[in-house]
């Protein structure tokens, strides 16, 4: 319907190439270099929420967390 110039359907071609190039190139990247347990600024906010969390089951399953030693009396 509209007119356009001889080399835009490979000028789209390789625009395309280049834009998946990048954003395969981005999600590479960011797996790779991404954040790494105990790096990142919520570790330690996930860690205390894991050490709730654990507390919380202990007290649901009526576990001791410590050393326990019973005496005959």
């Amino acid at each position: 319907m509209g007119w356009t110039p001889a080399w835009y359907s490979q000028y789209r071609f390789y625009l395309s190439i280049l834009v998946g190039t990048c954003i395969i190139g981005s999600l590479a990247g960011t797996s790779y270099y991404g954040p790494v347990a105990g790096h990142g600024f919520l570790s330690h906010d996930l860690e205390l929420t894991r050490k709730m969390r654990k507390n919380l089951k202990d007290e649901r399953e009526g576990t001791v967390s410590a050393v326990v030693q019973a005496f005959a009396g």
